[in-house]
């Protein structure tokens, strides 16, 4: 179930011969790509004076964005940029809880999805943002994009969700396998118990679990026919002696 992919950190950190050379190591493989992609106002501004184009304009002259990629955070794009980006096979994944925590601004979802380009979300990772749930994401990033608009319609919780299922699975270029729920893809299933007070009553489903859930709700796990998780019990591995294990290395680490 595991599935390679090529992730250079960011344009403002590669040389564009490192770039290049990502590029044609990513076709011979046929494997994607994952780069952040103008994160901060900073790097935007860096790539301007240093190549006179946009992080994204940047990628495209060097064929990245011919290539399946996955460009994390996209927050400072120009409308350029973004018709660059519906003209891709790059999709932007946005991050919503972490663009918070550095405090680097929103994403333009609004404008994304308008324009044809396909959006996925993600969580970045825990060094920026500490928990990795996809259903705090849904919540925090959908709420964020209608505070910064003053739009309370401006993202919805139905996008959200779609943005992390079969969005996401596009992305990865699995939509064929996960994504969705259908005859002929991999039993991929997350059982939720909706007999929660914070859940209840359930006027909409797509909005209780975007605006609701935090991912505490999920009691079973299904991945491709194999149950990992019952109950809210892991059946594959302890998670006392997982706990204890990542105690001790926490404090062989801790600065």
């Amino acid at each position: 179930r595991i599935i390679p992919c090529i992730a250079p950190h960011a344009p403002y950190s590669c040389s564009d011969e490192t770039l290049k050379t990502v590029l044609g190591f990513a076709q011979k493989k046929d494997i994607p790509i994952q780069i952040h992609v103008s994160e901060t106002k900073h790097e935007f501004n860096q790539s301007l004076k240093d190549f006179s184009k946009t992080p994204v304009k940047r990628l495209k002259d060097l064929g990245l964005l011919e290539h399946p990629s996955l460009l994390a955070h996209c927050v400072h794009l120009t409308d350029d940029d973004i018709k660059i980006l519906a003209a891709s096979k790059a999709t932007p994944v946005y991050n919503p809880e972490s663009n918070m925590k550095l405090g680097v601004g929103a994403t333009r979802i609004r404008n994304l999805l308008d324009s044809g380009v396909r959006v996925a979300i993600g969580t970045d990772g825990p060094a920026s943002n500490n928990d990795l749930s996809l259903f705090k994401e849904m919540d925090a990033g959908t709420k964020l994009q209608k505070l910064v608009s003053a739009n309370n319609t401006e993202m919805t919780a139905t996008e959200a969700l779609r943005m992390a299922t079969i969005d996401g699975a596009k992305a990865l270029g699995l939509e064929d396998k996960i994504g969705s729920l259908e005859v002929g893809k991999l039993a991929d299933i997350a059982i939720l118990d909706l007999q929660l007070p914070h859940m209840q009553p359930l006027h909409n489903l797509a909005s209780q679990l975007v605006y609701s859930a935090t991912g505490a709700e999920v009691h079973s796990v299904i991945c491709h026919g194999k149950v990992l998780l019952q109950n809210r019990k892991a059946t594959t591995v302890s998670a006392s002696d997982l706990f204890e294990k990542i105690s001790e290395y926490r404090k062989r680490v801790q600065l």
